[in-house]
């Protein structure tokens, strides 16, 4: 089986390299994160005209977008220096996502208070293997499109509407949880405030995802 992998993965970089190879012009979207074993991870995403699928022609490189992280964009040591080096024709722009979720660090009170709330409900559940099994089971009985919410993530603007949506399909099944736990935060599915908020904090959300 890993040899079955190996060929796998040899043959589709093969057929990456002859594709960008032989493309006029691509771009390239590059993230640096640290894994959950502190191993810095470089995320590297090509756009180019072709078939259907990387070494490269860098000079054929014509942008590179990245965040504003100085891993990336230092002058000295930054990642888009040294990709400039190889690839002189292309130009940096800063990545739409994460300029959303600079924006989003700056949202008025009452929509970051729900999102904040969203995200407790979110992490009381799922943090707990005990409440993310008992909430799988309530929802699957309760005949819920889904059985799991889904975690959210500062570094990406997009995760945001994901878990929103997800909170919203499971509200009845989340409120059923709380209320039997007897937490705090299941009167949240009884103000109108909140619903009203919730609504519109997702329809933001949706508007983003779309551009």
């Amino acid at each position: 089986m890993d040899r079955r992998i190996t060929e796998l993965g040899i043959d589709m970089r093969s057929q990456l390299k002859n594709e960008l190879n032989s493309t006029e012009i691509f771009a390239i979207q590059v993230d640096g994160s640290t894994d959950v074993s502190t191993v810095e991870q470089l995320l590297a995403f090509i756009r180019f005209i072709g078939k259907e699928d990387i070494e490269r022609d860098w000079k054929k490189c014509v942008a590179i977008s990245s965040d504003g992280a100085s891993s990336m964009t230092g002058i000295n040591v930054g990642f888009v220096k040294y990709f400039k080096v190889v690839a002189p024709n292309s130009s940096w722009y800063h990545c739409i996502i994460h300029k959303y979720a600079l924006a989003a660090k700056s949202m008025p009170a009452l929509l970051k208070e729900v999102m904040d709330d969203s995200v407790k409900i979110v992490n009381l559940i799922k943090s707990s293997s005990l409440n993310s099994r008992l909430f799988a089971v309530l929802s699957e009985e309760l005949g819920a499109e889904f059985s799991q919410l889904l975690y959210h993530t500062d570094v990406r603007w997009l995760s945001r509407g994901k878990v929103l949506n997800r909170v919203f399909c499971l509200k009845d099944e989340i409120y059923i949880f709380l209320s039997d736990s007897k937490h705090e935060l299941a009167h949240k599915f009884d103000d109108k405030l909140f619903s009203d908020i919730y609504i519109l904090l997702m329809s933001i959300c949706k508007v983003h995802t779309q551009t």
